[in-house]
């Protein structure tokens, strides 16, 4: 064989080895905890968005809480546009690994940024003025979502 074979068939064969360990060590085949750790530390170092499962709905809910989710891509609020009545109480929660906060686009004096909330923890608005109201994560501004408040 020429030397130009020999090398193109070792590459082949260096490719594939690398492929199978990568196949083999999928985050799937680890338990669900070391999935969501060695996925989201591989994530955050390519675009800092982990990954998870659920998917966040852009249609417009009629609900007074947002859950806070690891998507399949990134960090999201799950329910990023709801509607609520004016004098509702919405109910934001962590159910993520990592801190997230609300940020309104524009504070008011009812709605105020919270502070980082950790997984479990939940921070509520009482929306007593019709409008709409965006917002999103300062430490992860791509997160953005909205509350529809009508009378």
């Amino acid at each position: 064989m020429n030397k130009s074979i020999v090398g193109i068939v070792l590459a082949v064969v260096a490719i594939g080895a690398i492929a199978s360990v990568v196949i083999m060590n999928k985050p799937e085949t680890a338990s669900k905890t070391d999935d969501n750790q060695a996925h989201n530390t591989m994530s955050n170092m390519a675009s800092n968005k982990p990954t998870g499962a659920a998917t966040p709905s852009n249609e417009v809910t009629e609900t007074n809480s947002v859950t806070i989710i690891d998507t399949s891509n990134s960090y999201d609020y799950q329910q990023k546009k709801i509607r609520v009545k004016k004098g509702t109480t919405v109910k934001w929660t962590n159910q993520s690994n990592t801190k997230h906060d609300v940020t309104p686009d524009t504070e008011t004096a009812e709605f105020k940024a919270s502070n980082l909330l950790k997984k479990g923890e939940s921070y509520e608005v009482t929306f007593n003025s019709a409008g709409t109201f965006t917002y999103n994560c300062s430490p992860h501004p791509y997160m953005k979502g909205s509350v529809e408040v009508t009378e």
